[in-house]
């Protein structure tokens, strides 16, 4: 595995999501990196993704989402700039667009990219500390796991 290639995107993604706080009011950064450390347990995990994992919310984050996917593209090439911006959900959707859209990504999601959808929504879950927006989540990751099926 490329360290260096971690080491790159987790710093790319602290400095990105300054003052950023998550639903539990931490910040996004330790969200990001519980998601890393699940990941990097898998078998089959390469650099790429780990990078991807600690990426993953810069778009949705981002006030420009086409100027950061240019950053990305910039700073780590095409291949890991695309997979973040296919497991991306635009803040500007809205709900029935969103949970269509989702459902007809996932399914197209490779493998890895399939896991880390699936650890960042029952994350999401996990960390969230309002009840409604909890069975929110748990809906949207049913219907998310539905489409991804069996990972392999």
């Amino acid at each position: 595995m490329s360290d260096s290639l971690i080491l790159n995107a987790a710093e790319y993604a602290k400095l990105f999501h300054r003052g950023h706080k998550g639903a539990d009011g931490l910040p996004i950064l330790d969200h990001t990196a519980r998601l890393a450390a699940r990941m990097i347990l898998l078998p089959q995990v390469n650099a790429k993704l780990i990078a991807t994992t600690f990426l993953h919310d810069t778009l949705e984050w981002a006030d420009y989402p086409d100027e950061q996917y240019a950053r990305l593209v910039d700073h780590f090439g095409y291949d890991i700039a695309d997979s973040v911006r296919a497991i991306t959900v635009p803040r500007s959707w809205g709900d029935a667009t969103l949970k269509a859209a989702e459902v007809a990504r996932c399914k197209a999601l490779s493998r890895g990219l399939k896991v880390l959808k699936m650890l960042d929504r029952t994350d999401m879950i996990q960390h969230s500390p309002v009840c409604a927006y909890r069975l929110l989540l748990q809906q949207e990751a049913l219907a998310t796991a539905d489409a991804v099926g069996d990972a392999d």
